[in-house]
């Protein structure tokens, strides 16, 4: 028999799983605009079908302020913190709440063999934090002709807007540390992994949990998964196939079905 014995998590609309769950049981929509904080919609959407690096929708379900993170409460200096996938932040930060939730406190589940296994199937911080590089690669030369002139204003504006790339940045944006920061933190000494299966990453981080419980490798695992949209590239490929729902509506099994929305979340449980 497995116990899940402490759960949190975040969505459109919900900032724990109490909430969470009354938006699930009144069924009630949390679709709606692209907010600013993620993207210009302007530069995305497009009534135009199939026009090159666009959009026909700019709707999804979105998390409030994903960048929103209390790092002092972790004992994260800034500039780590900065460098940090917020995808990281969150993770980390329903970790401890899943332990408050399970009534076990940081000194209880430190250097206890307890597993982290987080689904992750996009690491949309990485292109935010690689913009410059990729700015001055596209202008100069890199992937075609080079315009001198056109790169030092793109530099100039991408090296003012977005961090530099720093000795934190590659541990800041790859998805297996995602599991390993919930690992240092609270000194666990189990098993860590990452995994992907797009969609149904976090199902499967869940079901990999409980098949090495079963197995008897593990005695206890946090487990859940984790997607924050920061670059439309995502929105803009499946808007290329025809994917997106131009209503802005998931409907499945229904006559109205028209395609899904993208929808950031993350659940966590041990």
């Amino acid at each position: 028999m497995i116990a899940v014995v402490g759960f949190s998590a975040r969505s459109a609309g919900s900032s724990d799983a109490d909430e969470f769950w009354r938006i699930v049981a009144s069924a009630m929509p949390q679709f709606g605009p692209t907010p600013h904080d993620r993207w210009r919609a302007e530069s995305v959407l497009s009534n135009e079908r199939g026009r090159p690096f666009t959009s026909y929708t700019n709707t999804m379900a979105a998390l409030e302020d994903p960048y929103g993170w209390d790092r002092a409460a972790f004992g994260i200096p800034v500039a780590r913190a900065r460098a940090m996938d917020p995808q990281q932040r969150l993770t980390l930060t329903l970790a401890r709440e899943t332990f408050d939730r399970a009534g076990r406190t940081s000194a209880a589940v430190a250097g206890r063999g307890i597993a982290t296994i987080i689904g992750v199937s996009s690491n949309d911080y990485r292109l935010v934090t690689s913009a410059p590089v990729i700015a001055r690669m596209t202008t100069d030369g890199s992937f075609g002709v080079a315009d001198p002139t056109l790169q030092e204003r793109v530099m100039a504006s991408a090296s003012s807007a977005i961090q530099r790339i720093s000795a934190y940045s590659m541990a800041g944006v790859l998805p297996n540390i995602i599991p390993a920061v919930v690992q240092q933190h609270f000194d666990l000494n189990g098993p860590s992994f990452a995994v992907d299966s797009a969609c149904s990453s976090g199902l499967t981080a869940i079901h990999l949990a409980c098949t090495m419980i079963e197995s008897g490798e593990i005695d206890e695992c946090l487990a859940g998964g984790v997607y924050v949209a920061l670059s439309p590239d995502v929105l803009i490929a499946f808007a290329q196939i025809g994917a997106l729902s131009p209503s802005g509506r998931c409907q499945p099994f229904t006559t109205e079905a028209d395609g899904f929305t993208l929808g950031e979340g993350a659940p966590c449980c041990c």
